[in-house]
């Protein structure tokens, strides 16, 4: 594994806890029998992995597509 996708994996990992910390102090485990705090919290869950995974290609770049054969000019 290249530095960029350590460092990308730990930014994720950052965005993707504070998220998840957020949804527990907004009281999202407080409502889970209601309807519609259920469906706020599915869309802020995916709305947080999606953008914890264009975190991850923003900061590792072409590192990820690049095979351990080939020369890393980056």
């Amino acid at each position: 594994m290249r530095l960029k996708e350590v460092i990308g994996i730990i930014c994720m990992g950052v965005w993707i806890a504070a998220g998840v910390m957020a949804m527990n102090w907004f009281g999202f485990p407080n409502h889970m029998h209601d309807p519609l705090w259920s469906l706020g919290a599915a869309i802020s869950l995916l709305t947080i992995i999606v953008v914890g995974v264009a975190i991850f290609f923003a900061v590792a770049k072409e590192s990820p597509w690049v095979w351990f054969g080939e020369s890393d000019s980056n």
